[in-house]
């Protein structure tokens, strides 16, 4: 959760806040007047991470809390095995057709 293109490089305050879902007003100062403010910020994250990694990422350096308000999961091993059955198509095509057609 920490950004490596901004100078300070570390985006935790803003995740600690995003996950109790207060308001929250981004500080651009390229916006100049036209200030934003986002009543309910919530971010709804998917992503994997290798577990041996899990400690030296989320909870390297202070006890924010951070890694306390992710949800974690395990799924057990599943072994390869063939399709039983052939793919449908015509629904993507279909879909695809659609978003050619859009303007």
């Amino acid at each position: 959760m920490d950004r490596y293109s901004r100078g300070d490089g570390n985006d935790r305050g803003f995740w600690l806040q995003a996950y109790g879902g207060r308001h929250w007003t981004p500080d651009r100062i390229k916006d100049g007047e036209h200030t934003m403010i986002i009543p309910h910020l919530l971010w709804g994250l998917s992503g994997g991470i290798q577990p041996d990694r899990v400690a030296s990422q989320l909870l390297a350096g202070d006890d924010n809390g951070l890694a306390a308000r992710l949800l974690y999961a395990w799924p057990a091993p599943v072994p390869p095995r063939r399709p039983r059955t052939v793919p449908d198509h015509t629904v993507a095509l279909t879909a695809l057709g659609r978003l050619l057609e859009l303007p």
